[in-house]
């Protein structure tokens, strides 16, 4: 496992947001290209929003973000970090911010790695619990997640109020 570079890896970052996003979050009226072109120029300065918050953890270098390359070619990443818990006492959580395998690369145990590699960056933190958010339509994450023993916490719903 490698530390994440800004300079070497942003654009890994870059096109695992935009698979997640137009593979779960694109709205069904919007070509794909439509989309993508609002989702690349989100902030006011042309960019992506979520490099903003990115490139700030990145820039601060408390979070663990790591690349896995194999034969110098970047196969997954992940991105950790350690939170405090604002409502109870309990201490510390770990939180697996983002973890990601290149599509070609999935289902080859690229993924148990970075989850390996994560338990025990936390456990090195001195954290005893790990959260990790994924998209109910990610039924693949999802699965990978309760694989490696993740059970749901907490449910966020949504609904969508129609224009008109």
């Amino acid at each position: 496992m490698k530390k994440f570079s800004w300079k070497r890896h942003s654009t890994l970052v870059e096109n695992f947001h935009e698979d997640i996003i137009v593979s779960y979050l694109r709205p069904s009226h919007m070509s794909m290209e439509a989309y993508l072109q609002l989702f690349r120029r989100s902030e006011k300065n042309g960019s992506p929003a979520y490099t903003r918050s990115l490139k700030k953890a990145y820039d601060e270098d408390k979070d663990g973000m790591f690349v896995w390359e194999i034969r110098g070619k970047v196969v997954g990443w992940s991105w950790l970090r350690v939170r405090e818990n604002e409502f109870f006492k309990e201490g510390a959580f770990g939180e697996l911010n983002e973890i990601y395998v290149v599509p070609e690369w999935r289902r080859k145990g690229v993924g148990k790695v970075l989850m390996l590699h994560a338990h025990n960056w936390f456990k090195e933190k001195g954290v005893s619990t790990i959260r990790v958010e994924a998209l109910a339509s990610n039924k693949a994450a999802l699965a990978f997640y309760q694989k490696h023993g993740f059970k749901p916490w907490y449910i966020s719903l949504e609904k969508s109020l129609q224009k008109g």
